[in-house]
């Protein structure tokens, strides 16, 4: 601690007064922080005291204990047992009268130290407790003369200040005043300058919208022409188109309905190949009725739904129907089972290749020709093998030979 309060201080500059205040605050954060640490070293020591109190306690509750517990019964026991039992007790009541010597030594030179510890660390932070606490009150009072100087300064400075700012501000009312007739006389002249300009721009807008006006007018004027001569080319374009497309449609309904007859004749003429392919057909169930004696069943008659009408009946000669078209079926299209006799196996052609000039094979003898059954039509009887049917005036073939019975 320095004798003299404030020597380790250093004055201010010559226009301030008292010391440095960061100084000062620092000083008066060592002297806390060392009364702090002086507390809790003191509050250690207490704390330790009682601990050791503690411990002197509980040491004095075991013996007074083990004074009060009852002799131990080692009748039952043998010599030797008991001699070594009396032995092991008479050890440890030497140890523990040792045991509890030392430590009422040690209790008693803790508390000696602990009271010892306990004065000098009163001594030492009443001492700086009274130090700290003069010094703090020299610092305070110090601190507050100081406070007082400045207050006083500060006052005679404010009053100064004060003085100097109402005459400048005398002085800038009176300027304030000169400002303000110089602004309005300024305000004034833009005034009138502002208004002439005005007024001239009002004349000169006027005669600019005049002329933008009629400027309007001859440009509606033309647009008005552009858009009746558009109107006018529309609509001609317009009926032409409509003219056009008029045309384009009558031809697409004439085109319509050219490929609608197209499509009804080739309609109809595939119903007639197909009817002369179901004819043919027939004619070759009935020739194979004829050759195995029994009745097919035509799938055509019920099969069709109504829709195919059956062909007329053949000539009770066999010759089978004489009118069909050219192309009614191709080669092959109805060929009879494997292993049947056919109607057409019966004409080979002759050495020149042509079936109406050769000579029909003769059917063996003793054979039987077979007679269609009543209300049927014979069998068809072409004229070369692979052929449709008959054409008129085509020659017939022999009949085929009926099975004997």
């Amino acid at each position: 601690m320095n004798a003299t309060p404030g020597a380790e201080f250093d004055r201010v500059g010559m226009f301030e007064r008292g010391y440095r205040p960061e100084q000062v605050e620092a000083r008066l954060a060592e002297l806390t922080a060392d009364r702090d640490a002086l507390a809790r070293r003191l509050a250690a020591l207490v704390t330790a005291e009682r601990e050791l109190a503690g411990e002197i306690s509980r040491l004095d509750a075991d013996r007074e204990a083990a004074a009060d517990l009852p002799p131990e019964r080692w009748a039952v026991l043998g010599p030797r047992m008991v001699a070594l039992l009396e032995e092991t007790v008479a050890q440890a009541e030497e140890i523990t009268g040792e045991a509890a010597e030392e430590g009422r030594r040690l209790a008693e030179g803790a508390a000696d130290d602990s009271r010892a510890l306990r004065e000098r660390a009163r001594e030492a932070a009443a001492g700086r407790r009274a130090g700290a606490e003069e010094e703090a009150e020299q610092r305070l009072a110090e601190a507050r003369e100081e406070a007082a100087r400045i207050t006083g300064a500060a006052h005679e400075d404010a009053e100064r200040l004060l003085a100097a700012a109402r005459e400048h501000g005398d002085r800038l009312a009176a300027e304030t005043g000169r400002a303000e007739a110089e602004r309005r006389e300024r305000e004034k002249r833009a005034e009138e300058a502002l208004a002439a300009e005005l007024a001239a721009a009002e004349e000169a807008g006027t005669r600019r919208e005049e002329e933008i006006l009629g400027y309007a007018e001859d440009l509606l004027a033309r647009r008005r022409e552009d858009h009746a001569a558009a109107t006018r080319e529309a609509r001609s374009r317009q009926q032409e188109a409509e003219e056009r497309a008029a045309g384009l449609l009558a031809e697409a309904q004439g085109h319509r309905r050219r490929i609608e007859r197209e499509t009804a004749r080739l309609l109809r003429e595939h119903e007639e190949r197909a009817e002369a392919v179901r004819e043919h057909l027939r004619q070759v169930r009935r020739a194979l009725a004829a050759l195995t004696g029994r009745v097919p069943e035509d799938p055509d008659d019920t099969g069709s739904g109504g829709r195919e009408e059956a062909g007329p009946p053949a000539a009770s000669d066999g010759t089978g129907p004489r009118e069909g078209p050219d192309d009614a079926a191709p080669d092959g299209a109805a060929a009879p089972e494997e292993g049947s006799p056919s109607p057409t196996d019966t004409t080979e052609p002759g050495p020149s290749g042509e079936g109406d000039g050769a000579a029909p094979r003769q059917a063996p003898e003793g054979a039987e020709r077979a007679e269609p059954p009543s209300g049927t039509a014979g069998p068809p009887s072409p004229a070369r093998r692979g052929t449709g049917p008959a054409r008129k005036g085509a020659r017939p073939g022999p009949r085929a030979p009926a099975r004997k019975a």
